[in-house]
């Protein structure tokens, strides 16, 4: 187990373990220490919440292998990811499309803020796709990020500078991207009145 510095923080704070296998190691230990009465049902897919007469939501269907299932349950806790892969430009998995934000509407739940997303500064992109993220434990070990002659971007931005929060970050670099388009097309104007 190992401490990590990332974007907006002042100390190491994330925890890292077997290398790039973080999550899965995390996984088994949760699930080696859950309770022998615990059954996990995998490959499953809620497609509704119930709720009672009251308008409290009591369970879920799901649909699986063997066909549908009803859950009840006193507390329901939805845990299904957020809405990135509705993006073209994404490092979420293509299944988080916001369907957990929908169950919950649809039963119900008071639904807020949704005009913010969070973008991740650091999607690797190449050949006009994203490729991954480029995590970042990047930029806590001590990269910057540069532009296209190499020249750091978060110089007098922030006093963390490359350490700033996301959205000071992501929105740092969508600057950058839209100063180097205004001056191709500058460019290429010029060339074409030329």
């Amino acid at each position: 187990m190992a401490l990590g510095l990332e974007g907006a923080h002042s100390h190491h704070r994330i925890l890292h373990a077997g290398g790039d296998r973080t999550g899965q190691i995390f996984i088994d230990y949760l699930l080696h220490k859950l309770s022998p009465k615990t059954k996990v049902n995998c490959y499953e897919m809620a497609y509704e919440l119930l709720r009672n007469t009251d308008g409290d939501c009591i369970g879920a269907l799901t649909k699986g292998q063997k066909g549908i299932t009803r859950y009840l349950a006193h507390h329901v806790i939805l845990a299904t990811g957020g809405a990135g892969a509705l993006y073209s430009s994404t490092s979420n998995y293509p299944t988080n499309t916001g369907d957990g934000i929908a169950l919950a509407f649809c039963a119900g739940a008071a639904i807020s803020d949704m005009e913010f997303m969070q973008f991740h500064p650091s999607l690797l992109w190449c050949e006009n796709e994203a490729k991954g993220l480029v995590s970042e434990a990047v930029r806590g070990a001590g990269g910057i990020f540069v532009d296209a002659q190499r020249q750091p971007i978060m110089t007098g931005l922030h006093a963390q500078l490359d350490l700033a929060p996301r959205h000071i970050t992501a929105l740092a670099l969508f600057k950058n991207v839209l100063l180097v388009r205004r001056r191709l097309l500058i460019l290429l104007t010029f060339k074409i009145l030329k």
